[in-house]
């Protein structure tokens, strides 16, 4: 699954909607996985959760649970390292503005985390899950920080791989009224800029 979903987000590999079908039972088996707390399996499944995002091949059906199950590995701040990073990598391409239910057990800690993690990410994808969540949780922020953070990671995201960023994470954007566009994208359209 790594493979076929890096082969088709790079374009390699052409699908069409027939195959969805196969993703959906895909996912489900690695839900089952996922769910034995192994770190070799949530490594490996966070992996092929970020390249199924960047193909824009994950199934719509496991995207709660996945989310559900990746926060609670991200809420953990005694994180081996690889894997808060990929688990956070995961996060940044399949994470949806939403609004938690009052009585989620998992509210306090989240925020804790996310307070920490905003402060003080462990990687590259730490901070812009941070503000997600923040959004996500009501909470207040910055908007000209929030552009920072936004900018740099764009920065760095295209000066790794030219892809830009995960249209998910714009939502949250357009959830702070902000309208956020990438000075060399911009530039890529217009030559004089």
């Amino acid at each position: 699954m790594m493979h076929i979903s890096f082969n088709i987000s790079s374009g390699h590999y052409k699908i069409d909607a027939s195959q969805n079908s196969i993703f959906d039972e895909l996912f489900e088996l690695m839900a089952n996985l996922i769910e034995t707390n192994d770190p070799h399996y949530h490594f490996s499944i966070c992996w092929c959760i970020a390249w199924a995002g960047d193909a824009n091949i994950f199934p719509e059906i496991h995207r709660v649970f996945f989310i559900n199950h990746l926060m609670k590995s991200w809420i953990n701040l005694n994180n081996e390292y690889n894997i808060q990073r990929v688990t956070s990598w995961a996060l940044s391409k399949i994470l949806n503005p939403f609004h938690f239910e009052e009585n989620n057990p998992e509210i306090e800690r989240l925020k804790i985390a996310t307070n920490a993690r905003y402060k003080n990410p462990s990687n590259e994808f730490d901070q812009i899950i941070a503000v997600c969540f923040k959004i996500n949780l009501g909470q207040e922020l910055n908007k000209n920080d929030v552009e920072k953070i936004f900018s740099e990671h764009t920065k760095r995201k295209r000066k790794r791989d030219k892809q830009g960023y995960s249209s998910r994470l714009y939502l949250f954007l357009e959830k702070l009224d902000i309208e956020f566009r990438d000075k060399s994208e911009a530039a890529e359209d217009n030559p004089l800029i």
